[in-house]
């Protein structure tokens, strides 16, 4: 297998501004970054750093201003708008700190809808409630969201971005509306899920202690990498 193969995501001198009337942003200022397959990627940094907009490129939300952003061996910065969502839908899984389930859907139904497009209705039932298993919360498959904790929603939002099987992960602090307890049980999961399923995992986090359990932890500032730690995790 040559490096090229090895990397999931390849990012090169990738620039991002927003025009806010006649204010330009600079949210990320040449970022270049490779992230191989089946790594658990923490992207720390401050409030405004370029976190998300970085997080936004990775999974294809976004594109950039200049340079190019390679996932899964597609090209992003060069497919349109329809092209990226095609690609999101088959091969990543996307978790937000909101969790985003449906009120009116079942924690199954939740992780049915997720992957719906891809599979008949029994095979569809069979694996939302392997993945709800996986995720330790298949007595609740039949709870509507109102009815469980916010670490169980947040569980329900990972078993849906898992479920699709897809290469890539992504997590946009996904325990920042949890306290200490809970957020520390889904980070735990969340390497356990990244050593199981051998999906790459891409988290964006204001905690720092998620640094030493990632792979590789890279810091930005300014819209720029002014740090990156790796190999902290074993086994």
């Amino acid at each position: 297998m040559t490096m090229a193969e090895q990397n999931e995501v390849v990012m090169k001198d990738v620039v991002r501004d927003y025009k806010m009337g006649e204010v330009t942003v600079h949210a990320l200022r040449g970022i270049s970054l490779e992230i191989k397959r089946g790594e658990f990627v923490a992207i720390l940094g401050q409030s405004g750093s370029g976190k998300t907009t970085l997080l936004n490129m990775i999974a294809g939300l976004d594109v950039p201003s200049n340079g190019t952003v390679e996932v899964s061996g597609e090209m992003l910065s060069e497919l349109t708008r329809n092209q990226r969502t095609r690609f999101r839908r088959k091969s990543v899984g996307i978790v937000f700190q909101s969790f985003n389930l449906f009120s009116t859907l079942t924690a199954l139904e939740n992780v049915e809808i997720g992957i719906s497009f891809a599979l008949d209705k029994n095979e569809l039932q069979e694996r939302a409630l392997r993945y709800l298993d996986l995720v330790g919360i298949a007595d609740k498959a039949a709870s509507f969201p109102s009815q469980l904790s916010g670490g169980e929603q947040q569980r329900v939002a990972l078993a849906r971005g898992l479920a699709k099987e897809p290469p890539l992960l992504v997590l946009d602090e996904p325990t920042g509306n949890l306290d200490a307890e809970t957020s520390e049980e889904i980070w735990d999961l969340i390497l356990r899920m990244n050593k199981e399923t051998g999906a790459t995992v891409v988290a964006v986090t204001h905690q720092t202690s998620v640094s030493k359990i990632a792979h590789k932890a890279v810091f930005l500032r300014s819209g720029q990498i002014w740090g990156v730690t790796e190999d902290f995790v074993e086994g």
